[in-house]
C-alpha cells in the first residue's frame, strides 16, 4: 500500500461512502486518528510503500512508547485497533468491522450451505461464537467469488491457495482455520460436498506454550479492597468483581444476569451460560449476596431502571441498559491498576484471567477435576484439563529422577 493512498483514507472525505457504510462517526474518528499517527512515522523513516508485516513492526513501536509512558494503554489499545484495522483492509481489500455484528449476506451454493451451517450452529453456541464464525466464512466465501472457484471441484486447490497466500496475513489465521474446518467437516456430514475436504486443511505449526496468568488469593484481595465501596459506582464494580473471582463467571454470564435468576427463598442463582448453553446452579454466598443487595438497594435504584438485567450502565444515547463486556473489562483492569499489581501488563489480564485465578486455586486445593468442571461450567472435561498445566506443585510430584548415564560420550 502507498502512502498516498493512506493519505487519503485520512482525509475529510473519506467518510463519505466505504467508512461511514461501517463504521459509526465516532469509530472513524478514531480511526483517522489512529492511521495520521502511523503516517507521521512513515514518513519520519522514508517510507512510501508498506506492507503487513511493516504494520506490525509499528505495532511493538507504539508498544515500547506505551512502556515509556508517552502513551497511556488506553492510547495505545485505540491506535493498535486502528491500525488492525487497515491491516485487515490491506489483506482482503474491504473494510470488515469485527465488532460489529453484522449479518454479512451469502449467496450461490456455499453461500447456501453456510447459511444452513449457521442455524445447526446456533442451536448448539453463543451469538457470540456464531457471529465469530459468519465473520470468518464470510472472509471464505469472498475469497471463492473474488477467484471464481467451485468448492466441488475445486476444493483443494481452494484450501491450499487460501492458506498459502497472503490473504490471512494476520492474527486471525488460527481462527479462521477452526472456522473453516469445522464448516467443511459439517458438509461432509450432510452430504452438501463428497469430499471431507476439513482434511486438507494444514494443521498449526506447534507453537511455544504460553501459560495463562493467574492471580494468587492475596492479589485478589488487593483488587477487590482498591474499590471504594461508598460510591455508588463503587457498589456495582464491587458486586461484579466479587461474581467473577468467586464463582468464575464470564463477562458475558455478568451482564446477561437478571433478577429472576435468583431465587432467594432457596439461596440459589440459576442461569443458562451464554457461552455453553449449560445450565448452572450456584449458592449465593453472604459475601456475594450481601454485596448485590447493597448494590440493588443504595445504588441501582437510585437510578430508575424498569431493566430485568441486575447490572446496568448508561449508554452512549444517555438511557439505561445491561451492561458490556467491555465495560466489565475497564471495570477489572481499572481496579488491578488501582491495586497495584506488580508486573501487571506483563502478564495476562482482565475477567477471563480472575476466572482461571479461581481454577488454578481449585486444582491447587486438591479439588476434583470433575467438581472443577461443574463450578466452571466447562461443557466437556477436556476444557478443564487446560488448567492443570498451572498446578506447577503437583506437575513437580510427576518428575522423575534423571538415571546416570555412564556413556563415555558423557562425563559423570
Amino acid at each position: 500500500m502507498q502512502t498516498e493512498e493512506l493519505e487519503g483514507l485520512c482525509t475529510e472525505n473519506a467518510e463519505e461512502g466505504m467508512l461511514l457504510s461501517i463504521f459509526c462517526k465516532r469509530t472513524i474518528y478514531n480511526l483517522k486518528s489512529g492511521w495520521r499517527k502511523f503516517l507521521t512515522w512513515l514518513k519520519d523513516n522514508n517510507i512510501l510503500e508498506f506492507d503487513p508485516s511493516l504494520i506490525d513492526k509499528y505495532k511493538t513501536h507504539i508498544n515500547q512508547l506505551c512502556e515509556q509512558k508517552i502513551y497511556t494503554y488506553y492510547e495505545r489499545d485505540k491506535i493498535i485497533r486502528s491500525i488492525g484495522t487497515l491491516k485487515r483492509y490491506i489483506n482482503y481489500g474491504f473494510f470488515v468491522n469485527t465488532q460489529s455484528k453484522t449479518m454479512y449476506c451469502f449467496d450461490g451454493f456455499v453461500g447456501n450451505a453456510i447459511e444452513k451451517f449457521l442455524i445447526d450452529y446456533s442451536n448448539e453456541k453463543s451469538e457470540a461464537s456464531v457471529i465469530n464464525r459468519r465473520y470468518n466464512l464470510y472472509l471464505f466465501h469472498s475469497y471463492i467469488k473474488k477467484n471464481n472457484k467451485n468448492i466441488m471441484t475445486d476444493g483443494k486447490d481452494i484450501i491450499y491457495n487460501i492458506f498459502n497466500s497472503d490473504y490471512l496475513n494476520g492474527k486471525s489465521i488460527k481462527d479462521f482455520r477452526t472456522s473453516i474446518r469445522i464448516f467443511l467437516h459439517w458438509c461432509y456430514k450432510n452430504n452438501v460436498i463428497a469430499t471431507d475436504l476439513s482434511l486438507y486443511i494444514p494443521k498449526i505449526a506447534q507453537q511455544k506454550v504460553k501459560l495463562q496468568t493467574c492471580f494468587s488469593s492475596y492479589e485478589c484481595r488487593q483488587i477487590l479492597n482498591s474499590v471504594d465501596r461508598s460510591s455508588v459506582n463503587g457498589k456495582r464494580d464491587y458486586a461484579i468483581l466479587l461474581s467473577i473471582i468467586v464463582y468464575g463467571w464470564r463477562a458475558g454470564d455478568v451482564c446477561e444476569l437478571k433478577f429472576s435468576n435468583f431465587d432467594w427463598k432457596n439461596n440459589k442463582i440459576k442461569f443458562t451460560q451464554q457461552k455453553t448453553k449449560i445450565q448452572t446452579e450456584y449458592p449465593i454466598l453472604p459475601i456475594v449476596g450481601n454485596a448485590i443487595i447493597d448494590y440493588i438497594k443504595n445504588s441501582r435504584f437510585s437510578k430508575k431502571s424498569d431493566s430485568e438485567y441486575v447490572f446496568i450502565m448508561r449508554s452512549k444515547t444517555n438511557t439505561l441498559t445491561k451492561i458490556s463486556n467491555s465495560l466489565i473489562t475497564n471495570i477489572v483492569n481499572k481496579y488491578m491498576r488501582r491495586a497495584g499489581i506488580k508486573n501487571l501488563y506483563k502478564r495476562k489480564h482482565g475477567p477471563h484471567s480472575l476466572r482461571f485465578s479461581l481454577a488454578t486455586s481449585l486444582i491447587e486445593e486438591d479439588i476434583s477435576i470433575s467438581l472443577t468442571k461443574e463450578i466452571l461450567g466447562h461443557a466437556k472435561q477436556l476444557t478443564t484439563f487446560n488448567y492443570i498445566k498451572l498446578d506447577i506443585k503437583s506437575i513437580l510430584k510427576c518428575a522423575l529422577k534423571m538415571p546416570i548415564c555412564k556413556s563415555e560420550l558423557y562425563k559423570v
